[in-house]
C-alpha cells in the first residue's frame, strides 16, 4: 500500500465507494431473481395441484362407481353364467371407460362388459403387480399403464374388492380407465413453449404426458430429470429432462395412486426476464463507475503534480543537498505541506553540525548504545562491541534482554526503569552476561530522548568495565571480613552474623546458639611438623565446620586454632533448642575427631603422608528473645569451651546462665 501513488489511492477510494453501489446492486439482482423463481414455483405447484385435483377427481368418481358395482348382489354372486348387465351398461355410458368387469381371488376375469378374446380361457391378472397389492391390502388400488387384454388400449386398471355378506372378500371390480382421459384439463395458455407436464408411477413409469402421449405412455425415461421426479415426489427441482432441455419442474404427489403429478418449463424461461433487468442495471452501475473513475483522474492529476515537486525535493535532501527548496504550489493543503518541509529542511541545516559533534562523541572509549522506545538496539559504537564481544550486526534489532546476566531480580529492573521514568536517567552497577559466556560488573548509565511531543523516543545507554576495579574491591572486602587461610568469616565479620542472629532470635522469639571451638594437642603439631602443616589441619577443619551446618548457620576463625560457630533460628522452647544445639555440637565433635592425612614436606626429603589424630574442645551457651548483650553470650561460650577442656577434652559443654530462662 504504501509504494501505491495517489492515482492508485484515489482509484481504489473510487471503487471502495462504488462497493455499497455495486452491493446494492448485486442485491437487487439476486433478490429479483429470487422472486422470479418464486414466483415461477408459485405458478407451476399451482398448475400441478390442479393435475393432481382435475385427474384425481376422476379416479375418485370412478372409485364410488366401482364400490357402488361391488355392492350389487348380482356382481357378489361372481357367477360367470348369470353376470350383472349393468357392467356392459356402465361401459357403453362411460367412454373413458375402455373395459368394466370382475375378477376372482385367483386373478381370473369372471364377468366382462367387453367379450374376453378367449372364451375357454379366461383373462388371469394373477401376476400383475397391482393384484398382488389388492390382495394384501384389501383396498382400491390403482395399477400402472399396461394394455388392457380386452380393449387393447392403454390404461390404468383401477380395482376396488367385492365382500360377501361375512365380510369376506371374494373378488374384485375391475375398471379399464383409458389414459387418454388423464388430461388433467390445466389451463396451459401461460405456459412457455416446450414445457412439460403429467404424470409417473413409483417405479419411474410414464403414465400420461402432454407431449406424444401415446409415445411415452409406459415407457421409463431415461433421464435425469425423471429419476430425480420420482425421489422428490413433492417440491421443486431443476434437471434435464429426456428431449436435452433443462427444465424447472414444480412435482405434486397424487394421493391413493403413488403417482406423482409435474409440471416442468424450460429454465431459460424462468431466468430470462430477471437475466435482463440484471443486465440493465449492471451497465448503469458500470457507466456510474467509469464516471466516478474520470473525476478522480482528474483529482488526482491537479494533486500529483506538486507532490512530485515535493518528492523531487525530498530526494535532493537524502541526496546531502539542504539547500533545496520545495515550490509552493498545488492545493492548499500541498502548499502548506511544502510550507512545513522548508522549514524541516532549515531545522536540518541547524542540526547537522550538532549531529557531526554528537558521531564523534559516540565513537568514545566507553561502551554506547542507543534504542527505540521499546529497548531494541538501533545503534551501538565499537567500544562496546569490544566490551560485550558481540559486534554489531549481532546487536541491532535484539531487545537489551539478551545481555542479562541473571543475578539480578524483576524488583531490581522495576525499580530501574521507574527511575528513568521519574527521572530520565538512571546509574549505577549491573551485572551483564557478554558473549563468551562471563559474568562481569558494569557501571551502567541511561538517559531517555524525548521527542517534540514530549514522549520518550529512544534511549541512550553508556556502560563502563568495572570489573578490575570491582575485583579489587572484593580482595579488599575479602581481607577485612574474612579469614586468608580457612576464607572463614573473621571476628569483625562474626560480631555482625552473631548481631543478626540475635536480632532475629528477638524477632521470631526463638533460641540461638554460639559454640566456640578450641583444636586439641594443636601445638605439637605445629611444633613437630611445621606451620605448613598447621595450616593444612585449619583448612580441614574450616571444610569440616561448614559440612556440619546449615547455610543459614556461621561459622568463623578468630586467630590460631579458635573457631566459632553461630547456629539461628532454633526452636521456640528451651528444651527443644537444646536438643538441637546438642545434637549439632555432637556431629560437630565426631567430625572433627575423625583422623585427618595431611601431606607433610620438608626441604630436602621426599613428600610423606602423615595421619593425625586431633579432637576439640567444645562450649556451647543459647540466646534468645530477651536483652541479653553480644559481649555477654561470647563470654558465656567461651567459658563453657574451657569447662571442656577442663573436663577432659574433646567433650561439649553447655554453660548454664540464670540470664537464660528456659
Amino acid at each position: 500500500m504504501g509504494a501505491w501513488s495517489i492515482r492508485t489511492h484515489l482509484l481504489l477510494l473510487v471503487v471502495a465507494g462504488s462497493a455499497p453501489l455495486g452491493a446494492v446492486v448485486g442485491y437487487g439482482i439476486y433478490n429479483d431473481m429470487q422472486q422470479s423463481v418464486a414466483h415461477s414455483k408459485d405458478s407451476l405447484r399451482t398448475l400441478a395441484s390442479t393435475m393432481v385435483s382435475n385427474t384425481g377427481g376422476k379416479i375418485a368418481n370412478a372409485r364410488a362407481l366401482m364400490e357402488h358395482l361391488a355392492a350389487r348382489p348380482g356382481i357378489q354372486q361372481m357367477d360367470p353364467r348369470h353376470c350383472d348387465k349393468i357392467l356392459q351398461d356402465m361401459q357403453r355410458l362411460q367412454l373413458g371407460y375402455s373395459n368394466v368387469a370382475t375378477m376372482n381371488m385367483q386373478g381370473q376375469l369372471v364377468c366382462s362388459a367387453l367379450p374376453q378374446p378367449d372364451s375357454k380361457h379366461p383373462v388371469d391378472f394373477a401376476n400383475a403387480p397391482w393384484f398382488a397389492k389388492l390382495i394384501q391390502e384389501k383396498r382400491f388400488t390403482v395399477g400402472n399403464p399396461v394394455t388392457g387384454p380386452v380393449s387393447g388400449k392403454w390404461i390404468s386398471i383401477l380395482s376396488t374388492p367385492i365382500w360377501n355378506a361375512n365380510r369376506e372378500m371374494v373378488g374384485a371390480v375391475l375398471l379399464g380407465f383409458a389414459l387418454k382421459e388423464f388430461d388433467p384439463n390445466i389451463p396451459t395458455q401461460f405456459l412457455p413453449d416446450q414445457s412439460r407436464y403429467g404424470f409417473f408411477a413409483e417405479d419411474g413409469t410414464m403414465v400420461w404426458r402432454n407431449a406424444d402421449p401415446e409415445g411415452v405412455i409406459g415407457t421409463r425415461p431415461n433421464a435425469d430429470a425423471a429419476r430425480r421426479i420420482v425421489e422428490l415426489r413433492d417440491g421443486e427441482l431443476e434437471s434435464l429432462a429426456v428431449d436435452g432441455v433443462v427444465r424447472f419442474f414444480s412435482v405434486v404427489p397424487m394421493p391413493q395412486t403413488g403417482w406423482t403429478a409435474f409440471v416442468g418449463v424450460p429454465a431459460a424461461t424462468v431466468y430470462a426476464p430477471a437475466k435482463q433487468r440484471a443486465i440493465t442495471a449492471t451497465a448503469i452501475a458500470l457507466a456510474a463507475l467509469v464516471l466516478l473513475v474520470l473525476i478522480a483522474a482528474t483529482i488526482a492529476r491537479r494533486i500529483a503534480r506538486p507532490v512530485a515537486d515535493l518528492e523531487k525535493a525530498a530526494r535532493a535532501v537524502r541526496g546531502g543537498d539542504l539547500g533545496v527548496r520545495a515550490p509552493l504550489t498545488g492545493p492548499r493543503e500541498l502548499a502548506e505541506v511544502a510550507t512545513e518541509f522548508n522549514t524541516m529542511i532549515k531545522a536540518l541545516q541547524s542540526t547537522d553540525a550538532q549531529l557531526r559533534i554528537a558521531a564523534a562523541a559516540f565513537e568514545s572509549h566507553d561502551g554506547m548504545v542507543v534504542t527505540d522506545a521499546q529497548g531494541v538496539v538501533l545503534r551501538c559504537n565499537r567500544a562496546f562491541s569490544e566490551i560485550t564481544g558481540y559486534p554489531a550486526q549481532e546487536v541491532v534489532g535484539r531487545d537489551m534482554k539478551f545481555l542479562r546476566s541473571g543475578r539480578h531480580d524483576d524488583d531490581f529492573y522495576a525499580e530501574m526503569w521507574l527511575k528513568i521514568k521519574i527521572d530520565g536517567a538512571w546509574h549505577g552497577q549491573i551485572w551483564n552476561r557478554i558473549k563468551s559466556g562471563e559474568v562481569h560488573p558494569y557501571w551502567l548509565t541511561i538517559s531517555a530522548i524525548r521527542g517534540n511531543n514530549a514522549r520518550i523516543s529512544h534511549y541512550v545507554g553508556t556502560l563502563t568495565d568495572i570489573t578490575e576495579r570491582h575485583r579489587r574491591e572484593e580482595q579488599v572486602r575479602q581481607m577485612a571480613f574474612y579469614d586468608t587461610l580457612t576464607q572463614l568469616p573473621n571476628r569483625r565479620l562474626l560480631n555482625d552474623r552473631l548481631g543478626h542472629a540475635m536480632a532475629t532470635s528477638r524477632r521470631c522469639a526463638c533460641y540461638g546458639a554460639l559454640m566456640f571451638l578450641d583444636l586439641d594437642n594443636f601445638k605439637p603439631l605445629n611444633d613437630s611438623y611445621g606451620h605448613a602443616v598447621g595450616d593444612l589441619l585449619l583448612v580441614e577443619v574450616a571444610r569440616r565446620l561448614k559440612s556440619c551446618v546449615r547455610e543459614v548457620d556461621t561459622v568463623a576463625r578468630i586467630g590460631g586454632d579458635e573457631f566459632v560457630v553461630v547456629l539461628g533460628e532454633l526452636d521456640a522452647t528451651h528444651a527443644k533448642s537444646m536438643e538441637q544445639a546438642s545434637a549439632s555440637a555432637e556431629k560437630i565433635r565426631l567430625a572433627l575427631s575423625a583422623p585427618y592425612v595431611l601431606s607433610v614436606q620438608r626441604e630436602g626429603q621426599a613428600d610423606r603422608t602423615l595421619e593425625h589424630h586431633a579432637s576439640a574442645s567444645i562450649g556451647v551457651t543459647l540466646f534468645n528473645n530477651h536483652d541479653n548483650r553480644q559481649e555477654d553470650v561470647l563470654q558465656w561460650a567461651d567459658q563453657a569451651m574451657y569447662q571442656a577442656k577442663q573436663a577432659g577434652r574433646n567433650v561439649v559443654c553447655f554453660h548454664n546462665s540464670p540470664e537464660i530462662p528456659p
